[in-house]
């Protein structure tokens, strides 16, 4: 493992709150993504971002919004985990998604009942028949 690499997991798994601690994933995360994308599929993160910068950036604000959801729970060893297992990945392993189920698991988030409207339907309404 690249040494910047260890930090980012040493720094991790030292974090503060649990939402600062969302942060240094979100970033750390960002730009570990980013740097693997760079590495293993060139040009995809030019034509899709611009910058590796402006990449991690945008996957990093991205992941800021699940520290805002009250149903959504960060959990700090699947993102240990996660980021050990993207620095240590294969190209090849990368492209094709194998051992990186870790990585959708940092942030959980409950079933929040959605509001189909029906409470504003009214049987009764005359609906221009």
């Amino acid at each position: 493992m690249k040494p910047q690499k260890q930090l980012r997991v040493l720094v991790l798994a030292l974090g503060v709150g649990c939402g600062d601690a969302g942060r240094q994933f979100n970033g750390q995360y960002g730009a570990a993504l980013c740097e693997r994308m760079e590495e293993c599929v060139p040009g995809v993160l030019d034509a899709a971002f611009g910058t590796e910068v402006q990449c991690a950036t945008s996957i990093e604000g991205r992941l800021d919004g699940f520290l805002e959801r009250p149903e959504c729970h960060f959990d700090s060893d699947a993102a240990e985990t996660c980021l050990s297992q993207l620095d240590s990945m294969s190209c090849d392993r990368w492209v094709y998604g194998y051992g990186i189920q870790t990585c959708n698991e940092v942030y959980v988030c409950e079933s929040v009942p959605q509001d189909d409207g029906s409470q504003y339907y009214d049987s009764e309404a005359d609906v221009g028949e």
